[in-house]
């Protein structure tokens, strides 16, 4: 009886060692999926560089976050383990390392290249390395090929995704091309309602480059595989059917009108009026500023016997159930007025929409003088709104804080002047400190303007930050921008 006592309790002894030992074994990494990330109150995220030592968090996430007062933490990434997701954890022994982040329409950011690491360093395998984030809740979804059927890394980037008005997300594969990236034949609609998500593909065989549009009957918009052509070609394309092209030259130019009221004196075929196409809540435009054409050795190379009495060209573009229907509505024009003494027109270089204009930017009179419009074809109204120190490239110039940037001398004061792409307020903030002159290489990254350079009495690498919002330059020792390998603004 006693032997057999002692026997049940060895069994019942080893049993529980080996759930323990179960238990000790960490999670179940064939049924994991990432779930969900924490990143409420991020303004940016990004990878901290792997050089770089711990800052003393339990973390399970290379991640980090930074929040509106500059504060950086640890984002914690929660998985499932079972098939309905409804069982939801942190790991501490599973760290999502370095990948590609960008912002995918105005909801999600995109992380691609994945990597997830167990506490020993070894990698995961059979997690996804394609997750597209929701910035609200952190809802995360794998766009991995076994999920989707679509191959979302390459030359994935922002440009790649357009977020139409009614919050479809849409995603154009890129293919890179002398130096450019373009998109190629395919588009698709994620369905981000199911679970997995699912994608449709709904153009194939129609060459758009990116960025790309889409208006609120679902036609797509792009420029032609062709950066001499951006503002000159283009195609729409009908989802799920076929396709039409438009291009402005002086063989084939869709907008047909009367110019005599808007520049005196000169022929249509002085002025250069090719448009870009913008979509604005849902409607595409045919934006174009007017401009000369007249050569050097023409005997009409001074304008002044020529004003201008408008500088720019807004039509809707009318467009139908079916390709081929798209055609400039040339019923009512809305124009700006040369209220700013141009008397060499307005050449536009930078296109982008908000929630309440298109905004322009561009060369009025030599291209010394740059001029900033906003243009709401529903209010039918296009006003000048600044005079800028440089050219503002909406694709390419320094954005933070709903501000477009611009590093300058004013009163011999240097410092960054900004315009607020909301209230259309402008503003300067002064640098607190010189920028030495040895400093040759800027770079900006996440609210900052970094300089470097080889300081010659000691050789040297040297490295100043300036904050835009305040002008106050920031040390290596303090500035925690310089350790991120990757980062991304949410904004």
């Amino acid at each position: 009886m006693v032997k057999k006592f002692f026997k049940c309790m060895a069994i019942i002894i080893g049993m529980v060692a080996l759930q323990s030992c179960d238990k000790d074994s960490g999670p179940d990494y064939d049924k994991m999926r990432p779930s969900m990330m924490d990143i409420a109150g991020a303004k940016s995220v990004g990878f901290i560089d792997e050089s770089v030592t711990s800052r003393g968090e339990a973390l399970s996430s290379g991640l980090y976050k930074i929040d509106a007062n500059g504060n950086i933490s640890a984002v914690a990434v929660y998985f499932t383990e079972d098939e309905y997701g409804n069982q939801t954890q942190h790991q501490d022994e599973v760290k999502m390392k370095s990948a590609d982040i960008y912002n995918a329409g105005t909801d999600y950011l995109f992380f691609s290249h994945c990597n997830f690491v167990d506490k020993k360093g070894g990698y995961i395998w059979g997690l996804p390395r394609e997750i597209l984030v929701r910035k609200s809740d952190g809802k995360m979804w794998s766009l991995d090929y076994d999920d989707t059927g679509v191959k979302f890394y390459g030359y994935t980037k922002e440009r790649s995704f357009y977020q139409a008005d009614d919050g479809t997300l849409y995603y154009g594969t890129l293919n890179y091309v002398n130096g450019t990236y373009y998109n190629t034949k395919e588009i698709y609609k994620l369905n981000l309602k199911t679970e997995p998500a699912t994608v449709e593909q709904v153009t194939a065989n129609v060459e758009i480059q990116a960025p790309f549009a889409v208006d609120s009957k679902g036609v797509i918009f792009g420029p032609v595989n062709s950066p001499s052509s951006y503002w000159w070609r283009g195609t729409f394309a009908w989802q799920n059917s076929g396709f039409q092209e438009v291009k402005w030259d002086e063989e084939d130019y869709p907008i047909t009108m009367d110019y005599s009221d808007i520049v005196e004196g000169l022929e249509v075929e002085d002025i250069n009026t090719a448009p870009c196409i913008v979509d604005f809540r849902g409607q595409f435009y045919s934006v174009c500023g007017l401009r000369p054409r007249l050569e050097l050795n023409d005997d009409r190379t001074s304008l002044s016997n020529y004003p201008f009495v408008e500088l720019g060209i807004c039509n809707k573009i009318s467009i139908g159930d079916t390709p081929g229907s798209a055609k400039i509505d040339d019923s009512e024009t809305i124009n700006i007025k040369n209220d700013i003494g141009s008397d060499k027109g307005y050449e536009l270089e930078s296109v982008m929409t908000t929630d309440e204009y298109i905004l322009t930017s561009g060369y009025t009179g030599s291209k010394s003088k740059y001029w900033i419009t906003a243009l709401n074809p529903e209010t039918k109204t296009w006003k000048w709104v600044t005079e800028t120190p440089d050219l503002i490239k909406f694709d390419k110039t320094a954005n933070y804080n709903n501000r477009y940037w611009v590093v300058t001398t004013i009163d011999e004061n240097v410092g960054a002047w900004w315009i607020d792409i909301k209230t259309l307020e402008t503003g300067f903030v002064k640098f607190n400190e010189e920028i030495p002159s040895y400093c040759k290489e800027s770079e900006y990254a996440d609210g900052k303007m970094i300089y470097s350079g080889i300081n010659p009495a000691d050789s040297h690498e040297v490295k100043i930050a300036f904050d835009l919002m305040t002008g106050n330059a920031v040390t290596n020792d303090n500035a925690p921008v310089y350790k991120f390998s990757t980062l991304v603004s949410l904004n």
